[in-house]
């Protein structure tokens, strides 16, 4: 008989109430539909029926995902996003698969409008809001006007992420580069690039020549924590610079080592003592970059521990990178290694009889 198959017994002439009606217009476009029919008792058929009667749309249409092709479009202007989504992905960004009954049950990778906020908050980097039209997403949190504002002005200035290199802006850089003239920052204002870009250019092409540096000096305490605050309010490595009187490279560069306090002493004393690198370091799971052998031995050879890397293993660092490490947690490491330092000074001052 017609409408026999799928059905829950008991349930064929159930009246629907407010209550089950308002759960299926909260959990539809969030929640799958055979777990929905689960949580109202009802067949999948029966819900299909009413979500149609109550006009709620296709699962996509409905709840506060949408596409990754919506996504893109809002956030960049245009299609695609190959390389923003493994970018994105690769830094842990949260997706969602949804599946749209109705469209041969076709599969959508969709986007939530508020992980994605909280996720950008604490990635501000890995996005441009400069061709984001304000409340694309609906409302926004306060930060979100200011990224705008610091990426508008940082597009004004330079140009695209990964614009390709010309042959005439390559000889131009080799004309520069050739004078021994200018530094990084003024390389990068007469080309219209970053300072990064010019030194992966530099690299790529391999030119011998360098920019000229400029003097040296010393970071003060005020200049750290500047750092700190505008890099917490997703203010790029130029903006910083300009604001700070130093390279972006320089401020890059100390930003790093905030985060990695002991990198620097560390790659001296390996020069200094004399450290030899062997071949076998390179496919050993238990050499770790940076740091060394976990197991303590000086040398590789002849060492009974060796144990190669297993296939798509990769060899672990304790170095820490930009995106690992946020602003605040910088600043609370600061404050709790600034008491340990007073407390140890303390200590010896009492152990020399001195007044504090």
């Amino acid at each position: 008989m017609r409408g026999q198959y799928n059905r829950k017994p008991g349930n064929a002439k159930k009246k629907w109430t407010q209550a089950e009606e308002n759960y299926l217009q909260e959990a539809w476009g969030k929640t799958g539909l055979k777990s929905i029919a689960k949580h109202l008792g009802r067949s999948e058929n029966a819900v299909i029926v009413r979500i149609q009667r109550l006009g709620l749309g296709p699962g996509l249409q409905a709840g506060e995902r949408i596409s990754w092709n919506q996504f893109v479009i809002a956030l960049s202007g245009k299609n695609g996003g190959g390389y923003l989504k493994k970018r994105l992905l690769a830094a842990g960004f949260p997706v969602h698969t949804q599946i749209i009954r109705g469209q041969n049950n076709a599969r959508y990778t969709t986007v939530d409008i508020d992980e994605f906020w909280k996720f950008a908050e604490q990635n501000k980097d890995l996005f441009d809001f400069s061709k984001m039209a304000a409340y694309a997403f609906g409302p926004e949190p306060e930060w979100a006007t200011l990224k705008r504002k610091v990426d508008t002005e940082r597009l004004r200035k330079g140009r695209e992420h990964n614009d390709p290199w010309t042959p005439a802006q390559d000889a131009e850089l080799r004309r520069l580069l050739s004078l021994y003239r200018y530094t990084y920052t003024e390389i990068a204002e007469r080309l219209k690039r970053s300072e990064g870009a010019i030194k992966r250019r530099i690299i790529t092409l391999d030119i011998k020549e360098r920019p000229i540096r400029q003097p040296a000096r010393p970071w003060t305490e005020a200049e750290e924590q500047e750092l700190i605050r505008m890099r917490e309010q997703g203010y790029g490595w130029d903006n910083i610079a300009a604001e700070l009187d130093r390279t972006a490279l320089c401020v890059r560069g100390k930003y790093e080592r905030l985060l990695n306090p002991t990198y620097t002493k560390r790659i001296y004393r390996n020069a200094r003592e004399g450290r030899t690198k062997h071949e076998r370091q390179e496919t050993c799971s238990h050499f770790i970059k940076i740091r060394g052998c976990e197991i303590g031995r000086e040398t590789c050879r002849y060492c009974r521990h060796y144990k190669p890397l297993q296939e798509g293993e990769k060899q672990r660092s304790d170095y820490i990178g930009i995106r690992e490490v946020k602003p605040e947690q910088i600043r609370e490491h600061q404050a709790v290694s600034a008491l340990a330092f007073n407390a140890d000074w303390q200590q010896i001052g009492e152990g020399a009889g001195i007044e504090q």
